[in-house]
C-alpha cells in the first residue's frame, strides 16, 4: 500500500485510504506552512503553523469519494464497490440485510436549529459526519456541526448521548470548545442530534504527517506531545478518558494545539460503555478484556501518534536527545501496561525534560544554570578525577611527577557522590524520613532503626552502608522492584567495580526517565571506567548542554580531552563553568593544571599557555582568600616549573628557586626539607664569579 495525502493513513488496492476513506486521485491540502509560529509548550518552542483558509473549500462535494469504514448496525463491515465505481452510501449490508444510510443528512444552505446554516460536510468521523456551518446568530462565524452516521444505530446513540452529556463541561484551552447541542429534522422527515462546536481553522497532525517530504522536528513533535498531554492530563483529572487519541484528532490551529473528536470520551469507572478506538493506535485486545480501558491506554496511544509522527526513519541524531526521544515513546507505548507511565502527569514531567534535551542543541540555546528536577535531588560532592587538586608536597618529596593523566575519578567515590533519588510521597514513611537531619552514616542508622520499615527507609539504610563502604550490608536492604531500586543497584555494582552491571542497571533507570539527567550522567561514568569514552563523552555532553550545574559533567568532558591531549577543549570546557557554580573555584584551579601541565602523549605547555595559567592564577581565592599561603605555593611551583622548561632564563630560575625554598617551609621532615633546599639549589642561576 501506498502512502495517503491526507492524513497519516494508507492508500488500498482499491485506490482509498483505509484511515480518512478519501481517494489517492483526490487534490491534496496544502502543506503547514512555516511563515506563522506558535509558540507551544509554556514558550520552549515555536512551531510552525498552517495558512488560513476559506472554510468553504474543505467541503467535500461528492461524499460518494469518501469511503468511511463502515459497520452496519449487527457489526458487520459494508465497505464495497461495484466494478471500481464509488462507494456504496445506501443500500442493505451484504450479510445480514439490515439497511444502511451513510449519505450526510444536511444539504448546503439547510438551516439547523434556526440558527446555523450549512455550508457542507468537511469531515467524518467514526461517529459520524462534521459539517462546516455559520452561526447566524453571531455575526455569521462559522462553526463545526457533528451527527450521527445513522441515527436509529443503539451504539452509536449510546455514544452521542455520552458525547453530550460530557463535552459541554468540558473547559480546556487544548480540547476543541462545545457550544450547543441541537436537534434537526432533515429533509427525510428524520429527527437528528448535533453538537455545534468551534470551527478550528488549521490542520491535523495527519494532514502535516500526509507531507510525506518532510517530517516534523523532534522538538515540534515534543511540543505537540506536550500540548495533548495537557489536554488528556485534563480529562484524566475528571475522571473522564478520552479513548481515541491519533495524528487526525490533533489539530494545529493559529493559536493552539488542540484535540478535536472527543466523541469517545467516556467515564475512568464506566467497563460498559462502547469501545471507540483506531487501529493501530489502541492497546491489544487481550489488555482490553482484562483491564478495560485506563489511563494508561491513552498514554499508549499518545505514544503511538508520536512514534508515527517520528516515522520509522528515526530522526537526524542531536547526541544522546534523540536517543531519549525515542525512550520516551518506547515506554509511553510500551506493551506491558505495568511498564508504561502511570500518568499523563508523569509523561508531561519527562516529556519536558527530553525537550529540553534536544533545544539544547541547537546553536542558540542558553542552557540554564540551574534545572531542578523533581525526582532527584543533586549531588554535591565534586567527582572531578582529581583534576582540580593541587599537587601535594609529596609531588616534590617522593618525585612523583608525570602528565595530568585525565582518569575517571574512583568507582566508590562516583557510586557516593552521584545524584539521590528524592523521597517517594507516597511511602508511608515519607514524613519521619524528611524529618531525619543526622550528618553521619552511623548516626543515621541508629535513627532508622526508630523507623517502621518502608520501601524508603530501606533505601536510606542501604545509602548509610554506602557510606561507610559496608557493601554486604548494603545489599541486604535492597529487595523488590521498581526504577529506584534499580538505581540503588547500579550504585552498588559500581561500589564493587563492576561496571557493566552498573551500566545495565542505569541503562534501566534511563528507559524508565528518560527526559531525566542522573542516570545520563551515572551511565557515563560507568562508560569512562570501560574505556567507551565516545559513548561516555556524549553522555556528559547532553548533560551539560542541558544544565550548567552538572558540573561533574564539565570535568567529565574535560578529562576525556586531557586524556585526548586537547588542551583548548577541555579548557573552553572548564571556562563554560558559571560563577554560580557549586564548584567554580574548582574549575578555574583545574584550568590553571591544565594550562600549565604536560597532557598525554608528550604534549607540553607552550608560553602563550603558561601566561594564561600565571594570569588565572594570580586571581584564584586560595588558602582562604590570603594572599600568601601553602596551597598556592605549591600550585605556583607547579607553574613556575613548566615555565622553565620553556623560558630557561635566569628570571624563571630564581622565580622557581623562590617556590622550591617556599615549599621548604612546608616539609614536616628535615630529610623532606633537604630534599627541597636541594631542588632550589640545582635551578640557581649560574655566575662565573
Amino acid at each position: 500500500m501506498t502512502a495517503c495525502a491526507f492524513c497519516s493513513g494508507e492508500v488500498d488496492g482499491d485506490g482509498y485510504c483505509v484511515e480518512c476513506g478519501l481517494p489517492a486521485d483526490t487534490a491534496p491540502r496544502p502543506a503547514v506552512s512555516g511563515s506563522r509560529m506558535l509558540r507551544a509548550a509554556d514558550g520552549l518552542v515555536s512551531v510552525p503553523v498552517p495558512s488560513g483558509r476559506d472554510p468553504s473549500t474543505r467541503v467535500i462535494s461528492d461524499p460518494s469519494r469518501v469511503r468511511l469504514n463502515r459497520r452496519c448496525r449487527r457489526g458487520h463491515v459494508i465497505n464495497f464497490t461495484y466494478a471500481g465505481q464509488p462507494v456504496v452510501l445506501r443500500g442493505f449490508c451484504p450479510t445480514c440485510k439490515t439497511p444502511f444510510d451513510f449519505t450526510p443528512r444536511l444539504a448546503p444552505g439547510e438551516l439547523v436549529a434556526d440558527q446555523y446554516e450549512v455550508v457542507g460536510p468537511i469531515a467524518h468521523g467514526g461517529l459520524g459526519w462534521v459539517y462546516v456551518a455559520r452561526d447566524r446568530h453571531l455575526n455569521d462565524n462559522y462553526v463545526a456541526m457533528k451527527g450521527l452516521i445513522q441515527p436509529d444505530d443503539p451504539v452509536a446513540v449510546s455514544l452521542e448521548v455520552s458525547e453530550r452529556r460530557f463535552l459541554i463541561s468540558l473547559d480546556h484551552p487544548n480540547i476543541v470548545r462545545i457550544y450547543n447541542f441541537v436537534t434537526h429534522d432533515d429533509s427525510r422527515g428524520e429527527r437528528g442530534g448535533y453538537i455545534v462546536m468551534e470551527y478550528l481553522d488549521g490542520q491535523s497532525l495527519g494532514e502535516i504527517l500526509a507531507n510525506r517530504h518532510t517530517r516534523p522536528e523532534p522538538e515540534h513533535v515534543l511540543a505537540y506531545g506536550y500540548e495533548i498531554l495537557l489536554a488528556l492530563d485534563y480529562l484524566h483529572g475528571r475522571d473522564l478518558l478520552y479513548c481515541d487519541m491519533k495524528p487526525d484528532n490533533v489539530i494545529i490551529t493559529p493559536d493552539r494545539v488542540k484535540v478535536i473528536d472527543i466523541g469517545g470520551v467516556r467515564r475512568c469507572d464506566d467497563p460498559s460503555g462502547p469501545v471507540v478506538g483506531t487501529p493501530g493506535f489502541q492497546v491489544s485486545t487481550k489488555e482490553r478484556r482484562e483491564r478495560g480501558l485506563t489511563v494508561r491506554s491513552d498514554i499508549y496511544a499518545v505514544g503511538r501518534t508520536l512514534e508515527k509522527l517520528l516515522g520509522p526513519g528515526g530522526t537526524p541524531r542531536a547526541g544522546l536527545a534523540v536517543e531519549s526521544l525515542r525512550r520516551l515513546v518506547q515506554r509511553a507505548a510500551h506493551q506491558d501496561w505495568e511498564r508504561r507511565f502511570a500518568s499523563a502527569a508523569e509523561m508531561l514531567e519527562q516529556l519536558r525534560g527530553v525537550l529540553r534535551e534536544v533545544r539544547a542543541f541547537r546553536p542558540e540555546h542558553v542552557p540554564p544554570v540551574f534545572e531542578p528536577s523533581t525526582v532527584f535531588d543533586p549531588g554535591a560532592d565534586l567527582l572531578d578525577g582529581g583534576l582540580s587538586a593541587v599537587p601535594p608536597l609529596e609531588r616534590w618529596t617522593r618525585g612523583l611527577r608525570g602528565a595530568l593523566p585525565g582518569l575517571p575519578p574512583p568507582s566508590a567515590l562516583v557510586a557516593r557522590g552521584l545524584p539521590v533519588p528524592r523521597i517517594d510521597p507516597d511511602d508511608p514513611e515519607a514524613g519521619p524520613l524528611a524529618s531525619i537531619g543526622t550528618t553521619t552514616a552511623r548516626g543515621l542508622l541508629d535513627q532508622l532503626s526508630e523507623v517502621r520499615p518502608s520501601p524508603e527507609v530501606a533505601l536510606r539504610r542501604f545509602r548509610a552502608h554506602l557510606e561507610l563502604d559496608e557493601l554486604d550490608e548494603a545489599e541486604t536492604c535492597l529487595s523488590g522492584d521498581g526504577w529506584r531500586v534499580t538505581w540503588h543497584r547500579g550504585l552498588l555494582a559500581l561500589a564493587r567495580e563492576e561496571y557493566g552491571t552498573a551500566l545495565s542497571c542505569f541503562d534501566r533507570v534511563y528507559g524508565a526517565l528518560p527526559g531525566e539527567t542522573a542516570p545520563k550522567l551515572a551511565r557515563a561514568f560507568c562508560q569512562e571506567h570501560l574505556d567507551d569514552l565516545r559513548a561516555a563523552e556524549e553522555g556528559f555532553d547532553v548533560v551539560w548542554r542541558r544544565d550548567r550545574s552538572q558540573t561533574n559533567a564539565a570535568f567529565g568532558l574535560a578529562r576525556l580531552r586531557v586524556r585526548a591531549g586537547d588542551r583548548p577543549g577541555a579548557v573552553a570546557i572548564l571556562n563554560e563553568v558559571p560563577r554560580v557554580a557549586q564548584h567554580h573555584d574548582a574549575a578555574r584551579v583545574a584550568t590553571v593544571r591544565v594550562l600549565s601541565e604536560e597532557l598525554p602523549g608528550g604534549n607540553a605547555p607552550d608560553g602563550e599557555d603558561l601566561a594564561r595559567a600565571a594570569r588565572l592564577l594570580a586571581s584564584l581565592v586560595l588558602d582562604g582568600g590570603e594572599p600568601t599561603g601553602k596551597v598556592r605555593d605549591r600550585l605556583t611551583t607547579a607553574v613556575r616549573e613548566a615555565r622553565l622548561c620553556v623560558e630557561p632564563g635566569d628570571e624563571a630560575r630564581r622565580e622557581l628557586e623562590r617556590s622550591y625554598l617556599a615549599l621548604a617551609n612546608q616539609a614536616t621532615t628535615w630529610q623532606d626539607r633537604g630534599r627541597l633546599v636541594d631542588l632550589a639549589h640545582s635551578v640557581h642561576p649560574w655566575s662565573l664569579l
